[in-house]
């Protein structure tokens, strides 16, 4: 940008001394990063804040703050920058001080979070992975119902609900291989059940196709019944 090339006293000069050349710069930036996000969250782009990119227990585990800050420096420059820009005290820090001991703390968290509070906001349906994040560590805390409530509606978290059903994901992400293999030995008794021939020809070879009827007893087959087939009498 302008503001970090040669001209960059002239343009400081120009912001300071033009109120509508502050009010076009604004109008510029504002319609470049309303495109970048857009962009971000198009269905056509790969995120890591889409919450539908498969296996829920694989995308929690390999989410992070500097993996996000990474795409977004690249998919959405400006946007990235006036956040550097508001987090930190000077260009390419990643490190804040705040407080009277003159602390310091990582702005890594803290623009991912920002970052992920604007995709929220546009598509709400599917870049909610930060809101699902937020919202198993509160079920994982234990918190109350009342304060899913009130984070949900500050878009901070998901629904109480929508917890409840990430939570299961991830359990049915665990129990996977053993539902595996609970399938692999049914099916494998379902092929070992033995397949009686309702008809042979006389050389005793099947004529026609086999049937499967465990509860047919080979007694009724071979005749040999003890019970009374006749109907009583009225």
């Amino acid at each position: 940008m302008l503001i970090n090339g040669q001209h960059a006293s002239a343009l400081r000069l120009l912001i300071r001394a033009s109120k509508a050349f502050r009010r076009s710069l604004n109008n510029i930036v504002e319609q470049v990063v309303r495109k970048e996000v857009k962009e971000l969250c198009s269905p056509t782009t790969t995120s890591v804040w889409r919450s539908d990119r498969g296996n829920m227990y694989t995308q929690l585990a390999s989410f992070t703050f500097e993996k996000a800050l990474r795409e977004t420096e690249a998919k959405a420059p400006v946007l990235y920058s006036a956040l550097r820009g508001a987090c930190t005290d000077s260009k390419g820090a990643k490190h804040l001080t705040t407080g009277s001991k003159a602390t310091t703390s990582s702005v890594v968290p803290n623009m991912g979070a920002l970052i992920g509070q604007i995709v929220f906001a546009v598509k709400g349906r599917k870049m909610k992975l930060l809101q699902q994040i937020v919202g198993c560590e509160m079920w994982l805390a234990g918190c109350h119902r009342q304060a899913f409530s009130r984070l949900n509606h500050l878009g901070m978290c998901s629904s109480i609900w929508a917890v409840t059903n990430v939570i299961d994901k991830l359990r049915a992400g665990f129990d996977s291989g053993i539902q595996q293999k609970v399938k692999a030995l049914t099916d494998s008794q379902k092929n070992n059940v033995t397949r009686r021939q309702l008809f042979q020809d006389r050389e005793g070879s099947s004529a026609g196709d086999s049937l499967d009827l465990p509860w047919l007893n080979d007694s009724l087959l071979n005749g040999d019944t003890d019970h009374d087939d006749t109907l009583p009498c009225k």
